[in-house]
């Protein structure tokens, strides 16, 4: 076990490792706290991805060994966890297929057949093949495998890949010749490229392809990336992602040393349950949620608090760079040294300041990193702040930070659920949230959605827009309340549906109440808190 000194220096040696010039590339004047999205670091500034990477996203369900769907809402850190992936897995046997690409494969083979002919089973049984032939054509590249090499290498020469440089050559070419069996097979193409894609050997070469991997003792890993922006209510789209569902759902139950992962936003879930998955229990059967502890949200955020302060205030990262950062009470001690303690609302009660800024968001990395940036960016700096009296981070800036994000916050709650309900969430919140309070019962919201209804002419099912508002995390469940806060329950911390009765209390959640006006609360009117973002609440290490 570390010795404490040891231990407490190893995030800032981390840092320390990276050239402060490679940093700045991504730490910038606009964005402080680096880049919003992992796609957007090289892939060959490693470091700087390892420094990214939420390393504690990977052990959130370890009940989940091989998952090969990984549902998140947008910002929840889908892209950085399979960026961790990459670097976990051997450069020659990751592949990332751009899901667009391997979808026209699919749609290809779908070429003048019967809707209604077109079964899952065969779709799941295209993108199986597909899948298998680009490990194939992986192994193919370093002279694998060993024993099955040469038939291996006589498959792929058959689908005329045996050659290609890149995975975009190989879908490319695939892509192709599935559009010539398809012109030339009418009604029966699916069927014709499976037989195509598989060869004649096909099992004896996946037996060849495993068997290597389980030698060398390595797994091979194809990620695709997320299945947002497709048009699910497209029936061929719909049916050749029923088939990638169908084929997702077994594939890492059978291979072994070969994995499959691919994303689906949470704010698509429903609409893939409900519209495009046959058999949703099945489908969904290996899934990773991706749900994250505030502890181990804020954990991250401080660590890219701690590089920015490495290249831009060294007093204050000096105060701080002996903070290991692996525990709630290090997250603490760092607030401590650098934020005030409390702050006062705009309903002047006197909050903590972490919760304060906690209960702004929705519990998602990128909500986090938008509202601190957003405090760094008013935030006027003394570096002779003394903590505790006047501390680096002003309680001003935090107000004025919190204000700002949460209306790019809620733009981009908007814009991820834009597929499943097109305009109609910002339309019902400018005019029913203004006829209501923060807090209100469910006789409230059914008047308010009726008065919606009327005022603009329109046939309304209430349960219906009461549920997308709930999807949202526009509303929550009202659980209890104290002098403190009004407590409320938001399904965005759930795996499931968050049930209202007639008789329960509802809760507008703080990052809409103030953009869409709620009704002014009493001056004795605690905020209202999702439950979840409580520290106090959360386990330790």
């Amino acid at each position: 076990m570390q010795d404490q000194g040891s231990q407490a220096s190893a995030w800032s040696k981390q840092i320390e490792a990276v050239p402060e010039s490679v940093l700045r590339m991504y730490f910038t004047p606009d964005y402080p706290l680096g880049p919003l999205n992992a796609a957007l670091v090289s892939k060959e500034h490693r470091r700087v991805t390892e420094l990214l990477s939420e390393r504690d996203l990977v052990p959130l369900h370890r009940a989940v060994e091989r998952p090969s769907i990984v549902i998140g809402r947008r910002g929840s850190g889908k892209t950085s966890y399979l960026r961790r992936l990459s670097l976990q897995t051997p450069d020659e046997l990751f592949l990332e297929l751009r899901t667009e690409k391997a979808l026209n494969v699919v749609l290809g083979a779908f070429y003048n057949i019967i809707r209604d002919a077109v079964a899952v089973e065969a779709v799941a049984e295209v993108w199986d093949a597909l899948f298998w032939n680009c490990l194939f054509w992986l192994l193919h590249r370093t002279g694998r495998p060993h024993t099955g090499r040469m038939e291996t290498t006589h498959h792929l020469r058959s689908l005329s890949i045996d050659t290609c440089r890149s995975v975009e050559e190989v879908i490319g070419s695939i892509s192709r010749s599935v559009q010539t069996i398809a012109r030339e097979t009418s009604g029966f193409a699916l069927d014709r490229t499976a037989d195509f894609l598989k060869g004649k050997q096909f099992d004896d070469l996946k037996a060849y392809a495993i068997s290597e991997l389980r030698r060398a003792n390595v797994s091979a890993l194809i990620v695709l990336d997320s299945l947002d922006e497709h048009p699910i209510k497209v029936e061929d789209h719909r049916k050749a992602l029923a088939g990638l569902l169908k084929c997702a759902g077994e594939f890492n139950a059978i291979a072994r040393h070969f994995d499959l992962r691919l994303c689906l936003p949470s704010e698509l879930y429903w609409s893939f349950e409900e519209l495009v998955s046959t058999n949703p229990y099945k489908d969904f059967s290996s899934k990773l949620v991706v749900h994250w502890r505030v502890v181990d949200l804020l954990i991250a955020a401080c660590r890219r608090f701690t590089i920015y302060l490495r290249l831009e205030h060294p007093r204050a990262y000096a105060l701080v760079k002996d903070n290991p950062l692996q525990t709630r009470s290090d997250v603490d001690a760092f607030l401590t040294a650098l934020f005030p303690s409390h702050i006062r609302n705009l309903n002047d009660q006197l909050e903590r300041t972490d919760l304060y800024i906690l209960r702004h968001t929705q519990l998602l990395p990128r909500q986090l990193i938008l509202i601190l940036t957003a405090v760094l960016r008013v935030n006027r700096v003394d570096d002779d702040f003394v903590p505790g009296k006047s501390p680096f981070v002003r309680e001003e800036a935090v107000r004025l930070g919190v204000a700002e994000a949460e209306k790019t916050i809620v733009a981009e709650i908007f814009s991820a659920f834009r597929d499943r309900y097109e305009n109609l969430p910002r339309e019902a919140c400018l005019a029913i949230l203004p006829a209501l309070p923060r807090v209100f019962r469910a006789a409230d919201l059914t008047r308010a959605m009726r008065d919606y209804a009327h005022l603009h002419g329109r046939t309304v099912k209430l349960a219906a827009v009461r549920q997308m508002l709930i999807e949202l995390g526009v509303l929550g469940k009202l659980e209890s309340s104290d002098t403190s806060y009004f407590r409320g329950r938001f399904e965005y911390t759930m795996t499931s549906r968050v049930a209202i009765a007639p008789g329960d209390s509802l809760c507008v959640h703080p990052l809409f109440s103030r953009i869409f006006q709620c009704k002014p609360p009493h001056a004795t009117d605690p905020p209202v808190f999702p439950i979840a973002a409580d520290l106090s609440s959360m386990p330790d290490r």
